[in-house]
């Protein structure tokens, strides 16, 4: 019973940190943002916040962690054939709208859309496989250039989505993304004497 207890208190005061950190980050960059400032807002003492963060920074990165872990858990790419890329999309984009709230960092916080990064890298790993043999001879390493490119782009599109309040459905950011990869591929495979594995 008291690890219970203890257990929704530290939960409770997690949330009291993320939400104090949320609301300071709508006012002002990260960089700013102390401990001091931040335990006043939520009304905790700094010993409270530094058994569960080493600072800021520490706070910033365990949340982005957690965003990364939720989605893995929540979109089962395992479930989507690994050829049925605007599938995965449409996936990413309904998660992320459904679960609005706990992508607001994103938002507040420009660098925080590393996290967006990660998330869509693995997705396109998942779906690599697919695309290796869609276009070849596209080469291992062109491969990974054009995922690292895709999926950073990917990220600032999704942080422009959120910033506009969702104006477009899960399935038209999907179609989007899909045609921005499919040209990006058709496109290499289309130079496959300069981009192909024996280059």
């Amino acid at each position: 019973m008291q690890k219970s207890t203890a257990h929704r208190k530290v939960k409770y005061t997690k949330m009291v940190i993320r939400e104090s950190l949320l609301e300071l980050l709508a006012e002002q960059p990260l960089k700013q943002i102390t401990v001091t400032s931040l335990c006043a807002l939520a009304d905790i003492n700094r010993g409270t916040f530094y058994a569960h963060y080493a600072d800021i920074n520490d706070l910033v990165e365990k949340l982005e962690a957690e965003l990364i872990e939720k989605a893995a858990s929540a979109i089962r790419f395992e479930r989507i054939g690994q050829d049925d890329q605007l599938q995965m999309f449409v996936e990413v984009f309904a998660h992320i709208q459904r679960d609005i709230e706990d992508y607001q960092i994103i938002l507040l916080n420009p660098e925080s859309s590393r996290c967006m990064d990660e998330i869509l890298a693995r997705a396109y790993r998942h779906h690599a496989t697919a695309l290796i043999a869609r276009y070849q001879p596209i080469s291992p390493n062109m491969i990974d250039y054009t995922f690292a490119l895709l999926s950073r782009g990917c990220a600032e599109v999704i942080r422009e989505w959120i910033a506009k309040d969702f104006a477009e459905s899960p399935a038209e950011m999907a179609a989007l993304i899909n045609a921005f990869t499919n040209c990006g591929f058709a496109a290499l495979a289309r130079n496959g004497s300069r981009y192909g594995r024996d280059s």
